[in-house]
């Protein structure tokens, strides 16, 4: 990622402020009269002036040198503070973006973009030291004062900061390997890798309000030289890394549980009883009641074997005294019915 200072009219102002030559740049004389102009160009366009305040556009990279650029095609790779955040203005209005945090910067600044989407009025002007050439130059710049908040719970931080028109450029989330680990260890990340991860960096947080942001708590080293570093807004990725994986291990917990099953038990064994009836002999310590312990005696001494066939008696009621014949009793009925018509 590379930050941006001025562009190419900074630039010419700058020139103009100091006296200096739009060709070679050095103090106390104009284009027209530099010694330089007969061997000195543009490499861009060819044309007499300088190369930092040409017209013409290039596809090609820039050459700036700035201290937040990362080559991310090397084997290394440098993770630069960053955290998704809910950004409100003074009128209300909120919006989702994302912020860098640089302890190496002075003061803290946000995008013009962003200031014309949440109408952030100006709370005050100062001037602003830029470095361009050897030769410092101070520019009034425009202060506008706004409310961070955490997307995971109700932390919030108000930050003052310059209103700039640089651009950040894209600068990638937490890997998913680091995700996985972070969620292990039920750790919220600042910047999670998600559908939002993509979204563009508006804001740097300077010195001015870094320690605002963070907290002093311990950071969790995944490496020698990464580590996840405790802030307001979540764990926030630090360091560089090759591109080993981070490693972790993973945590089962053993649960024992002490269940009675006496219950179950006598359900288990009442119904293996039931499928045995006729099957296993009775039980001597099966205790019967007097009146089936009588009838079950009574089925043993009348049960017998008749020709193949197995024969057993009723079990009539001892009581009950059963007449030698009923015949008189059938004619007594009978002879009433005879003088019927159906008899006829």
């Amino acid at each position: 990622m590379q930050l941006c200072y001025g562009h190419r009219r900074a630039y010419t102002n700058i020139l103009k402020a100091t006296n200096r030559c739009f060709l070679c740049t050095n103090r106390g004389q104009v284009q027209n009269n530099c010694f330089r102009k007969e061997k000195y160009c543009c490499s861009k366009c060819r044309e007499k002036h300088h190369v930092s305040i040409c017209k013409t556009p290039t596809n090609e990279q820039s050459a700036i040198t700035s201290t937040n650029k990362i080559d991310t095609s090397t084997y290394n790779f440098v993770h630069l503070q960053t955290a998704r955040v809910f950004i409100t203005g003074s009128n209300g209005i909120t919006k989702l973006t994302r912020c860098l945090l640089d302890g190496g910067s002075q003061s803290s600044f946000i995008s013009s973009d962003l200031v014309d989407t949440l109408k952030l009025p100006v709370i005050s002007t100062r001037p602003l030291d830029l470095q361009a050439f050897e030769s410092p130059t101070s520019f009034s710049h425009k202060r506008r004062q706004v409310q961070l908040s955490s997307i995971w719970d109700k932390s919030k931080v108000n930050v003052i900061a310059f209103e700039s028109s640089n651009r950040y450029a894209s600068h990638p989330s937490s890997p998913t390997d680091v995700s996985r680990f972070a969620k292990s260890k039920r750790m919220k990340l600042a910047d999670p890798d998600d559908s939002l991860s993509s979204l563009p960096i508006e804001i740097l947080i300077g010195a001015d309000f870094y320690w605002n942001v963070m907290h002093s708590d311990a950071p969790v080293k995944l490496s020698d030289s990464l580590a996840l570093v405790p802030s307001s807004f979540g764990w926030i990725l630090s360091g560089s890394r090759s591109h080993a994986t981070v490693s972790f291990n993973p945590t089962v917990h053993s649960i024992n549980v002490d269940i009675l099953t006496h219950k179950l038990d006598n359900m288990v064994r009442n119904f293996w009883n039931l499928e045995s009836i006729g099957i296993q002999p009775i039980q001597e310590k099966l205790r019967l009641s007097t009146h089936n312990a009588e009838l079950l005696t009574n089925f043993h001494q009348s049960f017998k074997i008749i020709d193949g066939r197995q024969v057993v008696h009723l079990p009539w009621k001892p009581e009950v005294q059963l007449t030698s014949s009923n015949y008189d009793t059938a004619i007594h009925r009978f002879n009433p019915l005879r003088g019927l018509t159906f008899f006829r």
